[in-house]
């Protein structure tokens, strides 16, 4: 996983490039599959989504406050996921067609931004991530160690990531509420030590 000082460098790399995209070589085959690419990058840098989680959602899914995530992994995988404030233009993109270039794909929806994100790390940035281990699910990790660096417990952590509560518990219990998990998300910043 990126550890902070990479997110710092990776995150503008990705962000300023939804409005300027100077990135794309002049001529490339697919711009605007690849300026999808980097909006659809910088919301797994602060939601700790899965990367399929992203490229299936819906505008409807998604509001000024939230994400809701549906049809993913497993059950457990269904979740509504406070929206970071940093990107909070995110349902204004998803609702112009940000990701339609992706979900118009018959096979591996999440392959052009995998291989879009691996040359922006390895080859675009000024200081590259060489490593070949970082990758864009690496961005999921990263979140939930910056989770945990901001002090979320271990059931916020699982209940904004999709994963399961262990033990019968959790026939019981909705988890966290949603502001809990929301004060968790804005305190969360993976660029930070």
């Amino acid at each position: 996983m990126p550890d902070p000082s990479q997110v710092a460098t990776t995150a503008p790399a990705i962000h300023p490039v939804r409005r300027n995209d100077d990135l794309t070589p002049k001529g490339h085959k697919r711009p605007k599959r690849q300026r999808a690419s980097r909006s659809n990058e910088f919301p797994h840098t602060l939601s700790g989504m899965r990367p399929i989680e992203v490229i299936r959602l819906k505008p409807d899914d998604v509001d000024e406050k939230l994400i809701r995530i549906t049809g993913s992994k497993t059950e457990s995988s269904t979740r509504v996921v406070p929206l970071h404030p940093e990107i909070k233009d995110f349902p204004a993109w998803l609702s112009s067609g940000g990701l339609e270039t992706f979900q118009s794909i018959n096979t591996d929806q999440v392959g052009s931004v995998r291989h879009n994100f691996g040359r922006l790390i390895r080859e675009k940035m000024s200081d590259p991530i060489t490593d070949p281990q970082k990758v864009l699910y690496s961005l999921r990790s990263t979140f939930v160690n910056a989770m945990r660096r901001a002090g979320a417990d271990i059931q916020v952590q699982r209940a904004i990531l999709g994963h399961k509560e262990a033990g019968a518990i959790r026939h019981y219990d909705d988890g966290p509420e949603f502001e809990i998990k929301q004060k968790w998300v804005e305190a969360t910043d993976p660029r930070k030590p």
